[in-house]
């Protein structure tokens, strides 16, 4: 019985040799690839995610950042209707007050930040200054979007292609304000390159891509 025993594992040793080969040969191809095209598949891999976002909003896909600009456009109806002049500017200037805010620590955080990466590649530097400018740019316009609306409100009351109007704008505002929260999230990809290397700027990749879905599903 023992000798049965040994041969049977033997030949299951034997027959999982050109797999296990195989499976060490793929994991030395994935980490000597060139710290450059692991870099090119992380970027690419955030690329490509919000891209499918989009078709799929598109193609009529429900998402948070679509609910959200519905809740927009009713709020405004709401607001047209109910003639709430004063609700809408105490909103509003809630809005614009965090969206400032949120505008100004960025863009503070991006100057602070230049001075930190002195040691970095060019490209990881611009790499962690550009989706930081790119935050706070797009907060401020969120803002600015916010602040028209407030002024536009009682005018457009009595036409209907001038509350359109308004409602363009608050869903514009709202997705300027998505973006600068998706882009400041983005950092997180550059900082792992910066400190880890690039393997983990790709596993920072994949764990934002997994987050992301996670809270565009809701």
């Amino acid at each position: 019985m023992k000798v049965l025993i040994t041969a049977c594992h033997l030949a299951a040793a034997h027959a999982l040799q050109p797999l296990l080969q195989a499976g060490s040969t793929t994991l030395r191809a994935v980490t000597s690839l060139h710290p450059a095209v692991t870099v090119a598949a992380g970027a690419t891999n955030l690329a490509f995610y919000q891209l499918q976002l989009a078709r799929r909003e598109r193609q009529g896909a429900d998402s948070w950042r679509k609910t959200q600009a519905a809740a927009r456009v009713q709020w405004c109806r709401h607001v047209f209707a109910t003639e709430g002049w004063l609700y809408a500017v105490q909103t509003l200037r809630n809005g614009i007050t965090a969206n400032t805010f949120q505008a100004s620590t960025v863009l503070t955080l991006a100057g602070l930040s230049v001075g930190q990466l002195k040691h970095a590649s060019n490209l990881q530097a611009a790499s962690v200054v550009c989706c930081l400018v790119a935050s706070a740019y797009t907060f401020s316009q969120s803002a600015r979007l916010m602040l028209h609306a407030g002024f536009w409100f009682p005018v457009a009351a009595g036409d209907a292609q001038q509350r359109a109007a308004v409602e363009t704008i608050m869903v514009r505002s709202h997705r300027l304000q998505w973006m600068g929260w998706r882009c400041l999230y983005h950092v997180a990809w550059p900082v792992a390159w910066l400190a880890a290397g690039p393997a983990a700027s790709l596993g920072m990749s994949l764990a934002l891509t997994l987050f992301f879905a996670r809270e565009d599903s809701r």
